[in-house]
């Protein structure tokens, strides 16, 4: 007797992943992102699961609990951000009430949050793989058309400005010690450049010391004209840094202004052009000005 050997048609799988905002649009910090998988069978019914790997880039997290829609399973969020999340589609064979006769689809969708460490980018990407039941062959010819996102991190905005203790208009005496306090508040995005709040105190003045510095500033300058550089790399939040300064023997109201100008500073080797980002000071608070009590004033 001759045997014919027959081969057995397999079920065709197409699978895309979109998210929402559109892939290629710009995200800030702290911003939700839909991914959504969609899975396309043709031909014969799927006698076994197919898992779809998820592998979530630097800078994004998942939203728990994810939802478990029925047909899909879900595992557990990894502990490590190398591992994939595995989600898998159920057989079709064991679904109930599914025809060979068209091709069907099933989407799964999830939330992921953009976390304050993400760089200047955010991806994602699926890779596709089969589990089969009970020792039944099942080998689909699978595509991915679509199978990776990624987007662009919003430019950082930074917001300075000073303030100062006692408060800027009140009346000083010579000898008296003023706290100046700088303020950098970061959103969008984290910082991509060093940000350089340059201050110089009013000939009235004379430089005490840094009282204060729970932003992780770097002092530099001398004299009257001293630098507070925040490095790179800051995630959004409020950076702060205290300094004080004496009121001179000699010192006249128009010597006790204060002033600080920020500007942004190249980090070598960081592959991004300088002056990322928007900076700028508050309006109106980033100088101050007091003025002189008893017979000093002039």
């Amino acid at each position: 007797c001759a045997y014919a050997r027959v081969k057995v048609e397999q079920p065709a799988v197409v699978v895309t992943k979109t998210a929402n905002p559109a892939s290629g649009t710009t995200v800030d910090v702290g911003n939700t992102l839909t991914y959504t998988l969609q899975v396309t069978v043709s031909g014969p019914l799927t006698n076994g699961a197919l898992v779809l790997n998820d592998f979530l880039g630097a800078g994004l997290e998942y939203v728990t609990p994810l939802p478990q829609p029925t047909h899909w399973t879900v595992g557990t969020v990894p502990s490590n951000a190398l591992d994939p999340l595995t989600i898998s589609l159920a057989p079709e064979t064991g679904m109930g009430g599914v025809s060979a006769a068209a091709p069907r689809t099933y989407s799964y969708s999830y939330p992921v949050r953009v976390l304050a460490t993400a760089g200047a980018k955010v991806g994602n990407q699926v890779r596709v793989t089969t589990a089969p039941v009970g020792g039944a062959t099942f080998d689909p010819s699978i595509s991915c058309t679509s199978c990776s996102t990624e987007h662009v991190l919003a430019t950082p905005e930074v917001r300075t400005s000073k303030a100062a203790n006692p408060a800027a208009g009140t009346a000083l005496k010579a000898g008296e010690v003023v706290e100046y306090t700088l303020t950098a508040v970061v959103t969008k995005a984290k910082t991509r450049d060093a940000v350089v709040l340059t201050d110089t105190l009013g000939a009235g003045l004379e430089f005490g010391a840094m009282t204060a510095n729970a932003g992780g500033f770097v002092l530099g300058g001398s004299g009257a004209t001293h630098t507070f550089t925040l490095p790179a790399g800051k995630a959004p939040g409020t950076y702060t840094v205290k300094y004080s300064a004496v009121v001179k023997a000699d010192a006249t109201a128009t010597g006790l202004l204060n002033r600080v100008v920020p500007a942004w500073q190249s980090t070598p080797g960081n592959n991004n052009p300088p002056n990322i980002g928007s900076l700028d000071c508050v309006a109106g608070s980033c100088e101050t000005q007091h003025t002189m009590s008893g017979p000093d004033v002039v």
